[in-house]
């Protein structure tokens, strides 16, 4: 099309100015900002309310004070932990009435378009109710999705900010609590709830808890923690873990002082402390300030106030049939190195100016990685208990496909250890089962007290 034409000697029409539009950010529409992040904030308590107006509902808010099958021995809920315990003992007010909801708060952060890109970040804050049973608290009629942050990077140590919301309405729930009517008893009560606990992973504990990371982040070791730079992988790292070992355990002897750069580890372990008495030492004459500085000078005001089955499966595979999420590349080898620890797997250095990585034991050749795939590829599970196992193998490339997290539980914790047995080195099959009986261990619905120890032991070993 050609260009349009006008008359000579047309009269120009004047549009007139239309007022600017308005805007929540007090801007106008063509210097509309775009906000850096985003919180949506959905009530607890008008949640609460709605439950206990329905009867059948209100009836399961006492299932662990009423029906709930109690043995000493056995930890089937938190209820039969010793922190339950001890804070039913020392706060008789709160539960004298089983109706009191006790709440878990959990928070990671998610990409809920695409799991390859970096440019947002979405962080949903979920309450879990433990008045019910195991089996239905982890419904999603029954998870509580409290807030929701989304923007282009993820909050970071500022998620205080948006958790003062929350906290403060918890902060109400706990001191005054909140006026309900039960359907079931059809009377009125004062409602009250807990914060009991967090359900984070270790990367999450600087930002919500202020945990200390880095060179002192180990919770079991604080100020004892062994730490040492990395120059390979740019990163810290912990140290002298067969202090853990019982003494006289075969890893402490001479035999094995090759693998962690000859240097013995006669020392006793940290002592374990099982409550908080002496955090609050350390920290009683500390005198904070807490929030950041507005660009004026003033303080910020802010309240006082757990994905792993899937990384540790991708890195696992990865490592054995060395793909891009691998371990073991040439930051780890150069970590080797520094270490002085496994002499024969330090990379060598070329006369290109390339390196070369020596093969390492857990490495599978191709006949190997054949027969693991193979292993998979023909197991017979049932409907939807997982994804169809030859869809989650490539025969073609030797490799395993994009795997979803509830696929890579179960590989790790059942068919693993089967499909493993494929492999030649002993060692390495008796490690790699070793590692998927402690994660089933944990996915079990039900677990002895004893057997806590006896797996800490086992795993600190493995």
């Amino acid at each position: 099309m050609g260009n349009k034409r006008t008359k000579k000697g047309a009269k120009k029409v004047v549009q007139e100015s239309q007022p600017l539009e308005d805007t929540p950010l007090g801007n106008d529409a063509r210097k509309r900002r775009v906000p850096t992040l985003v919180m949506w904030y959905l009530l607890v308590t008008d949640r609460l309310r709605r439950i206990f107006l329905n009867p059948k509902e209100a009836a399961l808010m006492t299932w662990w004070d009423d029906e709930r099958k109690v043995d000493d021995d056995v930890i089937a809920h938190p209820a039969d932990g010793s922190q339950w315990k001890d804070f039913n003992d020392n706060n008789k007010d709160f539960s004298q009435d089983p109706r009191n909801v006790w709440f878990a708060l959990s928070t990671d952060g998610m990409n809920p378009f695409n799991e390859r890109m970096s440019d947002h970040s979405t962080w949903p804050v979920i309450l879990t109710m433990y008045n019910i049973s195991t089996y239905l608290c982890h419904k999603r009629k029954y998870l509580f999705l409290t807030i929701l942050i989304s923007g282009p990077q993820q909050p970071g140590i500022d998620i205080d900010v948006f958790l003062e919301p929350v906290m403060q309405e918890f902060e109400r729930l706990w001191k005054f609590g909140e006026p309900m009517y039960d359907a079931l008893r059809q009377e009125d009560f004062t409602l009250r709830a807990i914060l009991f606990m967090t359900i984070n992973n270790h990367p999450m504990l600087f930002a919500l808890y202020g945990q200390i990371k880095g060179k002192t982040g180990c919770l079991v070791c604080l100020d004892d923690t062994k730490w040492v730079w990395l120059d390979g992988s740019k990163k810290v790292v912990y140290i002298r873990n067969r202090r853990f070992l019982k003494k006289g355990h075969k890893y402490r002897g001479k035999l094995y002082l090759r693998f962690y750069g000859n240097i013995p580890e006669d020392d006793p372990p940290p002592e374990r402390r099982h409550n908080g008495q002496h955090v609050f030492k350390m920290v009683k004459t500390i005198q904070i300030v807490y929030g950041k500085k507005n660009p004026d000078g003033t303080i910020r005001d802010r309240s006082t106030p757990p994905i792993e089955g899937k990384n540790v499966f991708e890195s696992l595979i990865g490592t054995l049939m060395d793909t891009a999420k691998s371990k073991d590349g040439l930051k780890a080898r150069r970590d080797m190195e520094q270490l002085n620890m496994m002499l024969e797997l330090h990379p060598v250095l070329q006369d290109n100016g390339k390196y070369n990585l020596p093969t390492a034991c857990y490495n599978l050749d191709i006949e190997e990685r054949r027969a693991l795939l193979t292993s998979v590829k023909n197991l017979k599970v049932p409907t939807e208990f997982l994804t169809n196992p030859k869809k989650l193998v490539l025969m073609k490339d030797l490799s395993f496909h994009y795997c979803k997290a509830h696929d890579c539980h179960m590989m790790l914790t059942v068919y693993l250890p089967i499909a493993i047995r494929a492999i030649k080195p002993e060692f390495l099959k008796m490690a790699i089962t070793h590692m998927c009986y402690f994660f089933s261990k944990l996915s079990q619905k039900s677990f002895r007290r004893q057997e806590l120890s006896d797996l800490h032991d086992f795993m600190v070993e493995t």
